[in-house]
């Protein structure tokens, strides 16, 4: 009974915050302090997140309880995070605005049956160490993006990207390696 209460009034808080974006307005300590409310509203309902990381305003996660987040991880004002199966995002990661995350699709197989009765298929989707995700990236099932991706906005990541490389298009595709630079 107390696990349900806690879930509904982390759903309730994080319903009231979802819209509130006064990065204009009010001093940054105050905007800070909502993001962390907002993101620990989302821990009431089950996620699991940690130290640092910050939810921005506008995000709809469909499970909370399908989310793992790592530590210091940011995620950017209108993204929506459709997790039926888990979604592990590992430590500081910045993923941008109007991220799409996808973790099912439609069973499409039978030609004589309508697309929405044929049922669905879920896998999980996991976002690396370090990974970068530009505006409008759309992540679909399945994927892995290894740590220290850069990923264009805009793009579509249909496959596995692998450590390192700059993605970009639609579907994503490997641009260039990143190499290590010494300042």
């Amino acid at each position: 009974m107390i696990s349900i209460l806690k879930r509904l009034f982390g759903a309730l808080i994080y319903v009231i915050l979802k819209h509130i974006s006064l990065r204009f307005l009010l001093p940054k300590k105050y905007i800070h302090f909502i993001e962390v409310l907002r993101t620990e509203s989302l821990v009431l309902q089950g996620a699991r997140i940690g130290k640092g990381s910050i939810v921005r305003d506008n995000v709809f996660i469909i499970y909370p309880k399908n989310l793992i987040i790592g530590k210091n991880v940011t995620i950017g004002s209108y993204s929506k995070i459709f997790n039926y199966e888990k979604v592990i995002i590992e430590d500081e990661a910045e993923l941008g605005p109007g991220l799409h995350i996808q973790t099912n699709d439609h069973i499409w197989s039978d030609i004589s049956m309508p697309l929405g009765k044929q049922g669905s298929k879920y896998e999980q989707i996991k976002i690396g160490y370090g990974v970068f995700l530009g505006a409008n990236v759309t992540i679909l099932q399945g994927c892995i993006v290894d740590k220290l991706c850069v990923v264009a906005a805009g793009s579509v990541v249909t496959k596995n990207l692998k450590t390192g490389f700059l993605y970009g298009g639609i579907p994503a595709k490997e641009i260039q390696q990143i190499k290590n630079s010494k300042i």
